[in-house]
């Protein structure tokens, strides 16, 4: 992302640099127009433990039909 901001910067085509880059011009376009003050208000964010509810999920997805991927959906338990 930095490389395709930098790019654009100096004067490149967006487009042409999303598309080689390979990157999302709706995000480079965003970044490229924040404001000089802007700041990440996240903080501290760690990653959950999602053991059990990947494990939960696996279980209930595995009887399902896949017809080549997997599908899962809510529906109300049996």
């Amino acid at each position: 992302m930095d490389c395709a901001l930098t790019l654009v910067a100096r004067g490149r085509p967006v487009k042409a640099v999303c598309d080689v880059l390979g990157v999302a011009r709706s995000n480079v376009h965003v970044r490229a127009h924040r404001s000089a003050g802007w700041v990440d208000g996240r903080r501290n964010r760690r990653p959950r433990d999602d053991g059990a509810l990947v494990a939960e999920i696996t279980h209930e997805i595995a009887a399902l039909p896949s017809y080549g991927y997997r599908r899962a959906y809510g529906q109300p338990p049996a």
